[in-house]
């Protein structure tokens, strides 16, 4: 039925006046002989494949014997002589042998016909198929017309003569339908991320669907072009249209784009839309000349391989001349009429009926955004406003007070780091106890209760057939106590009492290092707020020096240059204490995390920066830091806790001594709850119901021994040593460590001293550098590039001055922190 339906198929198809070359893939192959026995074979008990296997070993041979001839094997076939094996008659006339062994001739028990033999069998999808294609006889013809009418008008008269057959379109029409499926799924989401974007950009969801509405005008043009260009329709068109929307779009946004500058500008709205037109016209139309013109080559030729490209290119190039003059005569239009819909939105959100430029989103971000304070001020002082400088002690005025030693404890008090280690330590003081060690007895309790009923009345063989129930009460007590066991449960106290005490030394680590860090915090917002206090005070008075300068310029006494200079030198001194005032800022704000403080909580720091106090002897300081040091107070304890551990497992080697003792108490009540038979003989509930009342008390001592256990006990104090080992080495690296870093900070300290005694030297320098400066430039024998280079050596001796202090101050914490003297208020040591 395959074959006679693609035959049908293709005298169908070679009738059709635009299609050719009609084809299929099913290929015939040689002449072949076809054996179909018949149903006497089976009678004689002969298969289809005894037939086959008889005809093949007589003309074809069967493998008898190999020799072996040295090195070389000879097999040994053996069939029919040639002349026996000639003709179709002799075929015929071949002998088959039966079931019971007698010979018939081939011809009693099969058919045999000539047949054509085919050259391969093509499946798809696990099924057999036969492909017809065809070509298209011109350009001019549509494929997706000739599929269709096909589809409608011939496969369904040969599907409804062959009903087994199933029909498909496959190859490029299946791929075609792959990408329009996968185009449909995919092209809303993209045109949908655009749109976003053009929102985002634009800040105008009128604006950005005004773009878009310019999409459809294009879809008019590429149909334009095709008929123009007699050209189909088809999967490349699509993907030119897709193209085209990229390039329109981004004309637009350029028009748009123009049109939002020219409104922040201060013009009117339809001047606003003119010269957008006339300064994006040039490009617009560049644009597209260009595009169209590198395209006209490929849509012109006639070649087989540029066929699949022009209908992409027919939709680009026509699709872009025929938006471009949309997008010069109709957007404008657009953005006109969107006009009224944002006054209007802002009425609807505000209550406010703008103008027609100030109620435009474009307007409107710009008045809504403007500069930060900082750079007002900093453009007023460039351009000599008068505007007075902002110091940052001033803004604070009225914000508490707070000593380096408050900052200190409200550190203490609420840091996350301290609370968490005073947990731990509380933690580990509970755990303390002669219970955790095991040292004290285990006693509990237990109550049971129970109901039974038992039923004999069908049982024959008891003397006491009737039906029971009974109730019942138990309580008990049991006592275990371990009184010896090597003397572990005293190491297990003494080791937890070690954890206790190591926790407490984690507890001053901590509170050390969160001293250290808040008076490093506090130092640092002092010098940040003193250096914008140099920077501002620095500010004013070149200001000042400004208006000097412009009141000589008007008189005639002095040049633009000096006045420019001066301009200059304000503005950088605005800079600089803008930076200034963030980095005070962001000391403020670190200074409060450490104090767990809101960020923004402002203060006024009443401590002075200070310098600390004399420490000459080095040798001193290190014994303090081998006693005192928290760090080295906590590996001792890590050792002697190792220690304790060998102790444990060393208890191991010893008998266990135990006391057990128990009490137990049941209370049970019996009764019958059926017939008493006439005849019985005994009789216990005659009475009424039986009360029992049975207690059990014991004691007894066990004493458990480890003779072997693998040697495991001896494995765990070897461990236990090697623990021990570890925690001296670690204690004798801490011990190296913190030697290093105290003598490590001592220097820096002594480094630090030293330049702030030259630092001190240069601010004074500085000044009476700066001093005899202004007297010279006064008296014209020194030029404004000079005179502003002193002041910005004095700024600079100044900074250098502060951070020198700092670097002391930070390097003098460190110094108390390794030996052990910041568990206090962390404020000693300054001057």
């Amino acid at each position: 039925e395959l074959s006679m339906a693609t035959e049908e198929l293709k005298e169908a198809m070679v009738l059709r006046e635009d299609l050719k070359d009609v084809t299929d893939n099913n290929q015939r192959g040689l002449q072949e002989l076809e054996i179909l026995p018949h149903p006497r074979a089976r009678q004689l008990g002969l298969t289809a494949a005894d037939i086959m296997l008889q005809v093949r070993q007589g003309f074809f041979g069967s493998e008898v014997q190999r020799l072996q001839r040295g090195r070389d094997e000879v097999r040994v076939w053996v069939r029919l002589a040639e002349e026996d094996r000639a003709s179709l008659s002799h075929l015929m006339r071949y002998r088959i042998r039966t079931a019971n062994g007698n010979l018939v001739p081939l011809e009693e028990v099969a058919d045999v016909r000539e047949v054509q033999g085919i050259t391969a069998i093509n499946r798809l999808y696990g099924e057999r198929e036969v492909q017809v294609s065809a070509d298209l006889s011109g350009p001019g013809v549509s494929a997706s017309d000739a599929n269709a009418d096909i589809k409608d008008n011939v496969l369904p008269k040969i599907l409804s003569k062959y009903p087994a057959i199933r029909a498909s379109y496959e190859g490029q029409n299946r791929e075609q339908a792959k990408s329009q499926t996968s185009i449909q799924a995919i092209m809303p989401l993209i045109f949908a991320l655009m749109l976003f974007v053009i929102i985002l950009t634009f800040r105008s969801p009128l604006q950005g669907i005004a773009v878009f509405g310019l999409i459809p005008f294009g879809l008019i043009g590429i149909s334009l072009g095709h008929w123009l260009l007699g050209a189909q329709i088809s999967l490349f068109s699509l993907l030119g249209c897709i193209a085209l929307v990229g390039i329109l779009v981004n004309d637009a946004l350029v028009f748009v784009a123009a049109f939002n500058n020219y409104l922040r500008d201060g013009l009117e709205v339809r001047q606003a839309i003119w010269e957008a037109g006339m300064s994006r016209f040039r490009p617009i139309l560049l644009t597209s000349v260009t595009t169209v013109a590198g395209l006209a080559p490929l849509m012109l030729n006639k070649s087989f391989q540029a066929q699949f490209l022009i209908p992409m290119a027919i939709s680009v190039a026509f699709g872009l001349l025929f938006v471009t003059v949309v997008i010069l005569v109709l957007l404008p239009i657009y953005l006109l009429w969107i006009n009224p819909l944002h006054r209007s939105w802002v009425w609807v959100k505000r209550g406010d009926w703008l103008g027609r430029e100030a109620a435009e989103p474009a307007v409107r971000e710009q008045s809504g955004m403007g500069p930060k304070l900082g750079t007002w001020a900093s453009v007023g002082l460039a351009l000599g406003l008068g505007l007075s400088s902002m110091d940052v002690k001033a803004q604070s005025s009225e914000a508490p007070n707070l000593l380096r030693e408050e900052a200190v404890t409200l550190a203490l008090e609420r840091n996350f780091g301290v609370q968490m280690a005073l947990v731990n330590q509380e933690g580990a003081a509970l755990n303390n106890a002669w219970g955790s060690a095991g040292a004290l007895p285990r006693i509990s309790g237990s109550v049971g209760a129970g109901s039974n009923v038992t039923d004999q009345t069908e049982n024959p063989s008891t003397f006491l057939p009737i039906a029971t129930e009974s109730q019942s009460l138990s309580p008990g007590i049991q006592a275990q106590w371990t009184l010896f066991d090597g003397m572990g449960m005293f190491a297990t106290k003494k080791r937890l009492d070690l954890l206790t005490e190591q926790a407490s030394g984690n507890v001053l680590l901590v509170m050390e290092s969160t001293v250290q860090a808040v008076l490093n915090a506090y130092d640092n917002l002092l010098v940040q707020e003193r250096s914008a206090e140099v920077l501002a005070a620095a500010m004013d008075l070149t200001r000042q020096r400004l208006v000097r300068i412009r009141a000589a310029e008007e008189l005639g006494s002095s040049g633009t240059f000096d006045r420019l200079q001066f301009e200059n030198a304000l503005i950088n001194d605005s800079s600089a204490w803008l930076r200034q005032a963030s980095a005070a800022r962001a000391a403020r704000r670190n200074l409060n995390v450490l104090m767990v403080q809101e960020e923004d909580a402002d203060w006024t720091l009443v401590s002075d920066l200070g310098t600390p106090e004399a420490m000459t002897d080095l040798a001193a300081t290190m014994s303090q830091l081998m006693s005192d040091n928290a760090a080295l107070q906590n590996a001792v304890l890590s050792e002697a806790i190792a220690m304790k551990g060998v102790d444990q497992a060393q208890a191991q080697l010893w008998p266990v001594l135990g006391f057990a003792a128990n009490w137990g108490n049941t209370l049970g009540t019996s009764r019958a709850v059926s017939d008493l038979p006439m005849d019985l003989v005994f009789n216990p509930y005659a009475d009424g119901d039986i009360q029992s009342n049975v207690t059990n008390y014991g004691a007894s001592l066990t004493l458990n021994f480890n003779l072997f256990n693998g040697g495991a006990t001896k494995r765990a104090i070897q461990q236990a040593q090697i623990q021990v080992d570890l925690a001296a080495m670690d204690q004798e690296r801490i011990t190296l460590e913190a030697r290093s870093a105290l003598r490590q900070a001592w220097d820096q300290r002594a480094t630090a001293f030293a330049l702030w005694s030259l630092s001190i030297q240069r601010r004074q320098n500085a000044e009476i550098s700066a001093s005899l400066g202004a007297d010279r430039y006064q008296n014209g024998s020194l030029n404004a590039l000079d005179f502003r280079a002193l002041d910005v050596a004095l700024l600079q001796a100044e900074a250098a001055e502060l951070a020198a202090v700092q670097a002391w101050n930070a390097a003098h914490w460190e110094v108390l922190r390794l030996s052990g003297s910041l568990r206090g208020n962390g404020a000693v040591g300054l001057r």
